[in-house]
C-alpha cells in the first residue's frame, strides 16, 4: 500500500509530466529533437494539404503554420511567395538554428469565396537538397449568415472586390490584351484550371458549347456573373469588370474549341 505521501507524490509527477507532454504535443517550437550537428540545413514543412477549416465569405482570417529547421546549420529563409494577392504570409523569423520552429502567418481573404478554396505558398531557402518548396492550403468558404435572400442567392459585401486592390494583380492585370487561351489561363485558369479541367470552379471543357442555348448561358454568367455562386464575378466592362466584348468572344470561341477536343476524344 501506499502512504499518502507517496501517493500525493506520484499524483503530482503524473500531473507534471501530463502537462509538460500537453505543451510539448500543441507547441511544436517546445517539442526536443536531436539533430546532426555536422548536416545542412533542412527545412521541414507539414506532409500534404494544410486544412485551414471553415473560413466565412467576405471575411480575412488567421491562421499559423509550423515550419522548422530540422537540419545541423542555420537555415536562412529568403523569400516566401503566395500563389495570389488574396493570401498574405509572413514568417515570424528567417533565420532558424538547428532544431528551430518558427511559424508562417497566413492571412486569407475569402472575399467573393463560397466553396473550396486552395492556395499555394513557394517558399525559398538555402537547403541544399530543396531549396524550393511548395505548401498548399485548403478550406471551406461558408456564406455568413442571414446572407442569403428568398431567391437562394447569396448576398455579397463587393461584387467586384475581384477588380480592385490586391486581387487585381491576379483577376485583371495578367489578361490585359491577351485573347482566347492566353486570356482564359491568366483570368480562368486559376479557378477552373488551365485547361478548364476543374478545380475550385467546375469544369468547362466538356461544356457542349455548339448548343445555342449553352452557349447562351455561358457567355451571360461571363459578362453577369452567376446568380447561383458571388465566386465567379461580372468580368464584363458594361457591369465593372475587366473584359471588352473582343475578349469575351474570344473566350467564347476557345471554350468551344476544347470542348470540340474533348468530344473527340471520347473525354
Amino acid at each position: 500500500m501506499f502512504s499518502a505521501k507517496s501517493l500525493f507524490v506520484i499524483i503530482g509527477t503524473f500531473f507534471v509530466t501530463f502537462i509538460y507532454l500537453s505543451v510539448v504535443f500543441a507547441f511544436p517550437e517546445h517539442r526536443p529533437m536531436l539533430v546532426d550537428a555536422y548536416s545542412p540545413p533542412h527545412l521541414s514543412m507539414p506532409k500534404g494539404d494544410v486544412d485551414l477549416g471553415i473560413v466565412v465569405m467576405d471575411t480575412v482570417s488567421d491562421h499559423r503554420i509550423a515550419i522548422q529547421n530540422t537540419g545541423g546549420s542555420v537555415l536562412h529563409i529568403k523569400s516566401v511567395v503566395p500563389s495570389c494577392g488574396c493570401t498574405a504570409v509572413i514568417p515570424e523569423e528567417k533565420v532558424l538554428h538547428p532544431g528551430k520552429t518558427t511559424y508562417l502567418h497566413v492571412g486569407l481573404d475569402a472575399s467573393l469565396k463560397l466553396g473550396k478554396i486552395s492556395k499555394t505558398v513557394d517558399i525559398y531557402s538555402d537547403d541544399p537538397k530543396s531549396p524550393h518548396q511548395v505548401l498548399t492550403m485548403k478550406a471551406q468558404s461558408i456564406a455568413p449568415k442571414h446572407a442569403k435572400t428568398h431567391d437562394g442567392m447569396v448576398k455579397v459585401k463587393d461584387p467586384l472586390v475581384l477588380f480592385k486592390g490586391d486581387c487585381a494583380s491576379c483577376h485583371v492585370q495578367k489578361g490585359i490584351g491577351k485573347m482566347g487561351e492566353e486570356l482564359f489561363i491568366a483570368d480562368c485558369g486559376m479557378c477552373h484550371g488551365l485547361q478548364a479541367e476543374g478545380g475550385v470552379a467546375p469544369r468547362l471543357n466538356n461544356v457542349d458549347m455548339k448548343n445555342p442555348m449553352t452557349r447562351q448561358y455561358v457567355e451571360e454568367v461571363i459578362r453577369n456573373g452567376s446568380k447561383l455562386n458571388p465566386s465567379m464575378p461580372p468580368y464584363a466592362k458594361a457591369k465593372g469588370g475587366p473584359l471588352d466584348d473582343a475578349q469575351i468572344e474570344s473566350l467564347l470561341t476557345y471554350l468551344t474549341y476544347l470542348s470540340a477536343k474533348t468530344k473527340a476524344s471520347g473525354g
